[in-house]
């Protein structure tokens, strides 16, 4: 009597060491089918409190596609290996996506069969959310939110090679404010980042979504036109800006029109390489430049 009641007492504290913590923790047969759900994994996934688990797998706790294929494969891994771990989608309350890491357990019975398995699941959103806003830092302009020159030439990249495989046009325009200097001058930098701000959000505005707009600095965009199936279509986004610039920026009570000084290179025709295309696009601009302003 005595080894049954020390023997309830440690099964009661695993019990409530399982309850407390606030990973969810589940145990299942080989196949998946589920025999225990702790609170804290009933709570994750929208369970009552006394709701029956055991019709349940193991995998449809899990996204639908990808992470339940991923799921599957690492029940077959833990059967090889005694163990798996990584990163994967808990499918929450409404059906959501939930980033969560895991590890699987093997536990093996006196002959050295697998008895049951066993899983952790911890919620990593927050870490997700975390290294996603630092990604985004690194690639892109703190005052425009545009993607920085850096994240410009990895978008410029890809748009060569889609455009090397199947034969079409790329234009990569420099584009200069003109007379910005003058808006510093008089309203202040305030106002100038304020201008440089609604300028940023017009050209995402005007063109389509595999295009690329970045500020590469200072008062100058750099605009990634790709997949043209003729060099002429470039004239379709000058005429695009043209347009989105119609009417004046707003920046407190003043109304200011912008233009631009353009230079446009072209792949295939002015390059096959993103260091010379940018080159020749900048030199095109500071050529439109000394003709005067727009």
């Amino acid at each position: 009597i005595t080894a049954r009641v020390h023997a309830e007492e440690a099964h009661a504290r695993l019990a409530s060491i399982l309850e407390a913590t606030p990973d969810l923790v589940a145990i299942f047969e080989q196949d998946g089918c589920l025999r225990y759900l702790n609170g804290a994994g009933r709570q994750l996934l929208g369970l009552g409190a006394e709701e029956d688990v055991s019709a349940r797998y193991v995998q449809d706790l899990f996204l639908a596609g990808v992470a339940q294929q991923q799921i599957s494969q690492a029940l077959i891994a833990v059967h090889q290996d005694g163990v798996w771990n990584g990163e994967t989608v808990l499918r929450v309350a409404e059906g959501k996506g939930l980033p969560v890491s895991q590890v699987i357990l093997a536990h093996r019975n006196t002959e050295g069969g697998i008895a049951y398995l066993s899983t952790i699941v911890r919620d990593i959103s927050e870490r997700k959310h975390f290294e996603a806003e630092l990604q985004h830092q690194t690639t892109h302009d703190h005052l425009t939110d545009l993607p920085n020159r850096f994240f410009l030439v990895d978008r410029f990249t890809s748009a060569l090679e889609y455009a090397r495989r199947h034969g079409c046009y790329v234009a990569v325009l420099f584009l200069d404010l003109d007379n910005f200097k003058r808006v510093n001058d008089s309203l202040g930098h305030a106002a100038g980042d304020a201008l440089l701000q609604q300028v940023a959000q017009r050209l995402k505005g005007c063109l389509r979504a595999n295009d690329t707009v970045a500020r590469h600095g200072g008062d100058e965009f750099t605009i990634v036109a790709s997949d043209l199936d003729d060099s002429e279509n470039v004239l379709v986004v000058l005429h695009k800006l043209h347009t989105a610039f119609e009417r004046p920026v707003i920046v407190g009570a003043q109304e200011i029109y912008i233009t631009f000084s353009i230079g446009i290179a072209l792949y295939p025709h002015d390059g096959d390489h993103i260091d010379d295309l940018l080159h020749h696009a900048d030199v095109a601009m500071y050529q439109a430049k000394s003709s005067g302003p727009n």
